[in-house]
């Protein structure tokens, strides 16, 4: 009988080690996310959007002439990055209002990340509301009636 591979090495076989990720992976993906988030508020603050030709323009409404609910957004956030909330409110009022409601469920995401908890941050009750809220801005912004509501 020929010896085994056991028998001519004394030692047990062993399965090799598991690779697995490290815990804090996506430290990595928010610490870069964050930063590309510094430099579009920085370039945001000091450009402003109505002066330089780089930022995007609204292809919506350069076909249809109609206001979408992102336009005036940029120039929005420009004035308030400069403290000017009624110039912001007069660019796009919806973005300037659902701002503190989604950094809040931006935080209550991290937050229930960094405890180890589940939490969704998109729920169907929350997308649905959103759509439906974009899309009523959208209509009464084009309406003669609130005209107040464009940029």
């Amino acid at each position: 009988m020929s010896p085994t591979v056991h028998q001519l090495t004394d030692e047990p076989s062993r399965l090799p080690p598991r690779l697995t990720a490290p815990a804090r992976s996506g430290s990595v993906g928010i610490f870069v996310a964050l930063i590309a988030l510094l430099a579009v508020v920085v370039t945001l603050f000091l450009f402003n959007p109505a002066e330089h030709a780089f930022y995007p323009q609204c292809y919506f409404h350069l076909l249809t002439g109609w206001q979408c609910p992102g336009c005036g957004g940029l120039r929005a956030m420009h004035r308030l990055l400069h403290g000017d909330v009624l110039a912001a409110l007069q660019f796009n009022a919806l973005a300037v209002i659902a701002l503190p409601g989604c950094g809040w469920l931006l935080f209550q995401e991290f937050r229930a990340r960094r405890q180890g908890r589940a939490h969704r941050f998109l729920t169907p009750r929350r997308v649905w509301t959103g759509l439906a809220l974009l899309l009523v801005f959208s209509v009464l912004r084009n309406l003669p009636a609130f005209a107040f509501l464009s940029p």
